[in-house]
Order: structure tokens, then C-alpha cells, then sequence
């Protein structure tokens, strides 16, 4: 249940988590990812109680400076009180829902904080996260490349956008603008 933005600022994401119960199959899951700020024991055990069956919070450093030039305004400690709600929770709720929730955290890595991974882990875990999902930073502008862990231009990637954007300048659209292209053009097979 999430795509771009933050679910939990959705007022109506707990009866999207009973609906999607009741659609799916049994053992489907429902779940997403949050950056946990809004977390409190009250918001957990509703979406406990609603069905939620997996949460993964956002954890792209361990250590308080690191975090905080990452997550502008964002503290570890923020972090820990959303794992401590969630835990709350599902102590709570403890047989009154269909599964028990999962908790995990999602660690986007990049050159800043590849080193603190290991910890970052092993702090989740002693928290209760029963998973992790490490995923690789894809730069969205020209400041952030320099951040990525590794390098996924290669010159037939590069080829393949140079090719791409030519034809597009010849239709009148600038392929770097994806979010407008797509609300003005259609696709096609090719």
C-alpha cells in the first residue's frame, strides 16, 4: 500500500489494509513502507487490528549525524519509537488478528552510509525487524550520482539514452522531464 509518498498520512489507510484482507487470498500479505514518524502506540495498534501484515521503516543510517545528513530533520530516535509502538502493538493485539505483524526495515545504501549497514542490521533486529530490504540508491539529480555505492551507467546504457532522447527531441519532448512525458504521452509498442 504505497507508491510515492508517505501511507500513514492517508486517513483512510486502515480500512484500505481490512479491504484489501477481505479481496486477497489467505495467505497474501498487506503491507508498507514508511519512514515511521507518525507512529505512535495509538496508530499501531490500529493498524494492527485493521490486518497489517508486514511494515518495513525506512533506516538509512544508524549512527545520529549520519542519519540526520541524510533524513533532513530525522532522528534514530524517531526509529526507535515507531519500533517500540509497533512492538506494543502486537503484544496488544496478540490473537485477535489474522497473522502476526512483521517488522523490518528498508537501509537505501549509498557511499554515506555503506559502512554502518552491518549495525544498522544488528539494531533492527534487536528491535523486533524480522527483515531487511537493502536496495541501492538511484540518483534523481545531478548532486546525488556522486552519493550512489556503485556505478550503473555503462556505455550501452548511456547509448541506449543518447539514442532515446534524440528521437524524443525530435517529437518535441525532453526525456530527462519523465513525470511530465508520462502524464503527456501514451506509449506504444515501440
Amino acid at each position: 500500500l504505497n507508491g510515492i509518498g508517505e501511507p500513514l498520512l492517508h486517513p483512510n489507510l486502515e480500512e484500505f489494509i481490512r479491504r484489501a484482507n477481505r479481496e486477497l487470498p489467505h495467505n497474501a500479505w498487506v503491507g508498507f513502507q514508511t519512514n515511521g514518524l507518525l507512529l505512535n502506540r495509538e496508530r499501531a495498534l490500529s493498524l494492527v487490528e485493521a490486518g497489517l501484515s508486514r511494515i518495513c521503516l525506512s533506516m538509512d543510517a544508524i549512527s545520529r549525524d549520519t542519519f540526520r545528513r541524510i533524513r533532513e530533520g530525522g532522528e534514530v530516535r524517531d526509529l526507535e519509537s515507531a519500533f517500540s509502538a509497533l512492538n506494543a502493538a502486537v503484544k496488544s493485539a496478540n490473537g485477535h488478528t489474522r497473522r502476526r505483524l512483521e517488522i523490518g526495515i528498508e537501509f537505501v545504501l549509498m557511499r554515506d552510509n555503506i559502512r554502518e549497514l552491518p549495525a544498522a542490521l544488528r539494531w533492527a533486529g534487536r528491535r523486533g525487524a524480522s527483515f531487511a530490504l537493502v536496495t541501492q540508491l538511484l540518483p534523481y539529480d545531478k548532486a546525488m550520482v556522486s552519493k550512489a555505492a556503485y556505478d550503473t551507467n555503462t556505455l550501452a546504457a548511456v547509448g541506449v539514452y543518447e539514442r532515446w532522447k534524440t528521437k524524443a527531441r525530435g517529437e518535441g519532448l525532453d526525456i530527462r522531464d519523465y513525470l511530465d512525458m508520462l502524464t503527456r504521452v501514451s506509449r506504444t509498442p515501440q
